[in-house]
């Protein structure tokens, strides 16, 4: 379980950034070269707009893990640090990926 929630923790950064890889966005996060949205001076809107793209380049080139209970523990914890953060008024996703990177 571990090593999927790796890829989910990256999913959660993925508003704002730009369009890479499943495993380029795991190295860049781990490396720590994912910029917060907020430095990059753009609209909410704009940063909603390239998440969701992003969201969706990743799921098209890598698929969801199947399984529901799995889905919906990882979002109750995710939306409970949304919560706990200055942007909780942007909508945030969480999705676990089925992937080989670590």
């Amino acid at each position: 379980m571990r090593k999927r929630l790796v890829p989910l923790l990256v999913m959660l950064t993925l508003t704002g950034c730009q369009a890479l890889s499943p495993a380029e966005l795991v190295g860049r996060a781990l490396a720590g070269g994912i910029v917060a949205a907020q430095g990059l001076f753009i609209s909410d809107t704009d940063e909603v707009k390239m998440g969701l793209q992003t969201k969706a380049q990743v799921l098209a080139e890598t698929p969801e893990y199947p399984n529901p209970a799995l889905r919906d523990y990882v979002n109750s914890v995710g939306q409970k640090m949304v919560a706990q953060c200055e942007r909780s008024s942007l909508p945030f996703e969480f999705h676990v990926i089925e992937s080989k990177d670590i």
